[in-house]
């Protein structure tokens, strides 16, 4: 009995050193504390082999208590992440087991004895141990060392495989315990024992396999989505541009003109028309330029292009605006709702009488939402607002219209914002509140 408890100290230290030098390689790490490096192989051989004599060998539930005082007792010297020692404990386990089924293998097919020798104190055994841990060594040295193994493992493939080890030892655990309990421990039931460790290692690398081309597959498509918004991004804003541009022409078509008229009342010595229409067009060109101002590039530009149409349509329109240059936002979402709120407004302002025409929009941060807030005149007989209708609309286009206030909730929806409508006779109230998102950095900036 003592010299058998010492034979199984004797394989504990060489089997935790091997453990041991596995993760040294794997985590590509120096032995700089050699004396405590033998201290902790020491402590966890020999807390291997009392739980071995106390359990049995074999034991599931004494593996489960190796395995777990492994990773606590590894950590104390490594400090490496805890979740990915445990998995490289396993890994290790796992060569380990294989290396010594192939060197059972060696012997029974050499010697011609039966397997059941080799769980015996002999030469044999000694033998067995001898190729099993030189094979073990000579790959953990001279492929696992090569391979950077580290590496090559992200964080959700990591957890597959980690599971499928798990699964991986207990069948294998399961087998084994079978086949000792048994006593039939022959060179048929060897066989059999190694075709189903076999089995469930090529059954377990077909699901790894094909879950990693899922999960490659999966982020592919992912990789492609984030391309198709980039792209419809890139797209809103070279219409932005665009529309600024052709703005500017308008513009500058127009001041052709501003020239001319203002050339033409001074040449007729009319000074006080020319006064009167110089202030006209400051009042114009000043309101342009605040616009240009505002930090938010998209919302500067849809802004700058309903603001020129309302000008060109008489609608008497005030802006403030607000925020900061950033947005936790998809720029397609701020343009469905700042665009088709901006587009009703005027739509609804066309109706009532020139000098009756007004938008007031305010758009800014308050305290964790963002706000945008439209008021526009409107005719008291129209009812734009319909609760029972969300697509309502009163223009005579009812089929591509009417999906304006609708995509304005989607939206709202989508960032489980909020929305309140008033419609009161002569006019229409919409403020919309976003809130910003937890992850989302910014400065708060109070509207004035």
């Amino acid at each position: 009995m003592p010299n058998s408890i010492f034979f199984s100290l004797l394989i504990s230290i060489i089997d935790v050193a091997l453990i041991f030098y596995f993760l040294v390689i794997i985590f590509n790490v120096r032995i700089n504390k050699l004396l405590s490096a033998v201290y902790i192989v020491l402590l966890q051989a020999v807390f291997n082999t009392a739980v071995n004599v106390f359990l049995g060998y074999a034991n599931f539930l004494g593996f489960v208590i190796m395995y777990v005082t492994a990773g606590i007792i590894f950590y104390l010297y490594f400090k490496k992440n805890i979740l990915k020692l445990y998995f490289f404990i396993i890994v290790g386990l796992m060569l380990n087991f294989v290396m010594e089924i192939i060197s059972i293998g060696l012997i029974v097919a050499i010697f011609r004895i039966s397997p059941s020798i080799l769980t015996e104190s002999n030469v044999y055994r000694i033998i067995g141990i001898v190729i099993s841990k030189s094979l073990f060594l000579i790959v953990v040295k001279y492929l696992i060392s090569k391979l950077d193994i580290l590496r090559h493992v992200e964080k959700k493939q990591f957890y597959l495989f980690l599971s499928l080890l798990f699964f991986n030892i207990l069948i294998i655990f399961v087998a084994f315990s079978v086949l000792v309990k048994t006593g039939s421990f022959s060179f048929t039931s060897f066989i059999k024992f190694t075709g189903v460790i076999i089995g469930v290692i090529v059954f377990s690398a077909l699901v790894f396999w094909s879950i990693r081309k899922i999960l490659i597959q999966s982020q592919k498509e992912m990789l492609w989505e984030m391309k198709e918004k980039e792209y419809k991004n890139q797209l809103v804003y070279t219409k932005s541009i665009e529309e600024m541009f052709d703005t500017m022409k308008a513009q500058k078509h127009d001041f052709n003109n501003y020239i001319s008229t203002i050339y033409g009342l001074i040449y007729l010595d009319k000074i006080a028309e020319a006064k009167e229409y110089l202030k006209s067009l400051a009042e114009r060109v000043s309101w342009n330029s605040r616009i240009i101002d505002i930090n938010h590039p998209i919302i500067a530009a849809l802004i700058n292009v309903k603001m020129e149409r309302a000008l060109r349509d008489n609608i008497d329109m005030e802006i403030d605006v607000n925020i900061p240059k950033e947005l936790p936002y998809d720029l397609i979402d701020l343009t469905v709702v700042l665009g088709n709120l901006l587009d009703n407004a005027i739509e609804a302002c066309l109706k009532k009488e020139e000098n009756e025409r007004y938008i007031f929009a305010n758009i800014y941060i308050k305290e964790t939402n963002f706000i945008i807030k439209i008021v526009n005149s409107k005719l008291a007989d129209v009812f734009v607002c319909n609760e029972n209708k969300e697509r309502y609309t009163t223009k005579e286009d009812s089929t591509n219209h009417g999906y304006g206030l609708f995509n304005i909730k989607q939206v709202v929806k989508k960032y489980e914002g909020s929305i309140k409508i008033q419609d009161l006779e002569n006019e229409f109230s919409v403020k919309i509140a976003l809130p910003i998102q937890y992850n989302y950095e910014y400065t708060p900036i109070k509207a004035n």
